[in-house]
């Protein structure tokens, strides 16, 4: 029975299924007329819609708590290792190269594209049709009224509404109405507020977001295998209301329009496939195919930040913590599907209106925006799922450029995480002169970088630590310590050959004793489980050059 449910769950995930669905949708909605009459329905699309729109609907429900724990759990664990400044860096770097990139291929596509599109009568008639239409006519009225001027709007933007939406006096509001900015800059400063707690309280709060976080996170796992289905219901809606005439008679801007989404396409997918370590191509493409679907059928990148958050972490193995921090901050802030669209879409504008490629360069806000207007409601039914798959595309490429690969430790404490502590880590400090600044007695109290570097060991494994002084033991307590210790502490100096039945740790640092440098490391126990995961982190801090600021070499 176990093996059936298996086998039905890696079905309705599999490749082939979900594109299937995705097929079966647009068939429904293409040919809704005749197989609406032929089952005796009123609109099969129409109908199919609605729970569509529900599947859509759960998926924005899961997404404002994913933005929440993931970045605020993110840049705690990211702040307390040291690591955020540098991460934040290549973020502001590689959105920067992404946003210029996409504009360029975006203005490439109009420029060249310039000569091949005729702009003939019929795309004139079409215009004047749609601008003289009921609908756009209340909409252009509506917009371009006294009392809300859009080209005065766009000239003097009213900086003040935007710091007032970005930081609400009410962040409960904000979750009711859905205002991603303002929860991602609550989110931000949730998170760094984290990661400057003491320890304790520190890791209760973050294990908490983690928790959270996979919890939602099996919500999306299980609306995935609902994905086929989804695909048919909100395709053929999308299919059977899509203005064929548009189509046909911009049809050289659709066909422009592609190759220029075709070229940052395949540059994502190289970036991609090169980052992953994925050799073979179609496992690759079968990875990212639910979120470029989701993205494509849900007309919402939010909508596809769960599966693309899933992708990168649990198929392709990125760093967690750098992938919950970076992608909801670029499905936010990184609209680079809008901006190749926008910047192409400008020299399609420039060409109806005749308007000089100079004069649009030098001022874009000189175009009619209620031309604007139409075109753009007339062709956004089309152009909406490719900008919105775009978007979430380049940000997981960018994110593959920001995120390293997972490393086994970091596998490690991503899976004990969840846990607010995975019992005591027992540190036995074998009584020794004071040694500043590594290990010091002040009043009685331990201190020193060895305290410090031992604290962060604990957190990192989710352990409460607990150290243990041989000031005032016997031998018989002593002894019995060490037996029982995860680590044997106390400015240990690695010699030729350790203890019995122990080994020593990766040095962590160096003591100068007379003229002479000796190695500083730990002794680990060969037999406890945790020893290797304990050496393992140590390693990790090197490489994050965590002990250039707690030891002096």
């Amino acid at each position: 029975m176990q093996l059936q449910y298996y086998n039905m769950r890696k079905l309705l995930k599999h490749s082939l299924i979900i594109l299937l669905g995705a097929g079966a949708g647009v068939a429904i909605g293409i040919y809704n007329t005749p197989i609406s009459a032929a089952l005796n329905i009123d609109n099969l699309a129409q109908t199919l819609s609605f729970p569509g729109q529900l599947y859509i609907s759960f998926l924005r429900m899961i997404v404002i708590p994913i933005i929440i724990t993931a970045v605020a759990s993110s840049l705690g664990i990211l702040i307390r290792n040291k690591t955020a400044a540098g991460l934040t860096g290549k973020i502001i770097g590689v959105f920067i190269i992404c946003m210029i990139l996409c504009a360029i291929i975006g203005m490439g596509a109009g420029y060249f594209g310039q000569s091949v599109m005729e702009l003939g009568e019929d795309t004139r008639t079409l215009f004047t049709d749609i601008q003289t239409s009921e609908q756009i006519s209340i909409l252009t009225e509506a917009a371009f009224s006294s009392g809300s001027n859009v080209n005065n709007f766009f000239m003097h933007p009213d900086i003040k509404v935007f710091f007032t939406n970005m930081i609400p006096a009410n962040i409960f509001q904000v979750f009711y109405h859905g205002n991603v900015a303002a929860i991602l800059f609550f989110s931000i400063m949730f998170g760094i507020a984290i990661g400057f707690l003491k320890d304790e309280t520190a890791l209760l709060l973050i294990n908490l977001c983690s928790a959270v976080f996979k919890a939602f996170r099996k919500l999306t796992i299980w609306s995935l295998y609902l994905l086929p289905l989804g695909l048919v219901c909100l395709l053929a809606g999308q299919a059977a209301a899509l203005d064929v005439r548009v189509f046909t008679v911009m049809s050289k801007f659709f066909f422009l329009f592609g190759i220029g989404a075709a070229v940052i396409f395949i540059i994502c997918t190289i970036i991609i496939w090169s980052r992953s370590g994925i050799q073979n191509p179609f496992k690759l493409f079968s990875l990212l195919l639910e979120p470029i679907l989701l993205a494509f059928a849900t007309h919402d990148s939010m909508a596809a930040l769960p599966s693309a958050i899933n992708c990168m972490k649990s198929d392709m193995k990125f760093n967690s913590a750098s992938v919950n921090l970076t992608l909801p901050l670029g499905m936010t802030i990184g609209r680079f599907g809008s901006i190749f669209y926008y910047s192409f879409i400008i020299f399609f504008i420039g060409r109806i209106f005749n308007i000089p490629l100079l004069n649009i360069v030098q001022n874009p806000f000189s175009l009619p925006m209620g031309a604007v207007l139409v075109i753009f409601m007339a062709i956004d039914p089309i152009i909406d799922p490719f900008r919105n798959l775009l978007i979430v595309y380049v940000n997981m490429a960018a994110a593959s450029l920001i995120a390293d690969k997972e490393t086994n430790t970091e596998k490690l404490q991503s899976a004990q995480s969840v846990q607010v502590s995975t019992g005591q880590l027992l540190v036995f400090i074998q009584e020794t002169q004071n040694r500043p600044p590594l290990l010091l007695r002040r009043m009685g109290v331990l201190e020193g970088y060895e305290i410090t570097l031992l604290k962060e060991i604990g957190w990192r494994m989710g352990k409460q630590l607990v150290i243990k002084d041989s000031v005032g033991m016997n031998h018989e307590e002593e002894r019995m310590t060490v037996r029982e210790a995860d680590i044997i502490a106390g400015v240990v100096t690695k010699t030729r050959n350790p203890p019995a039945g122990f080994f020593f740790s990766d040095t962590w640092g160096t003591l100068s004793i007379g003229a002479a440098k000796k190695p500083v490391c730990f002794l680990l126990p060969d037999k406890k489980p945790d020893s290797t995961q304990i050496d393992n982190i140590i390693k990790d801090l090197k490489e994050e050059n965590y002990f250039q600021t707690i030891v002096e070499r």
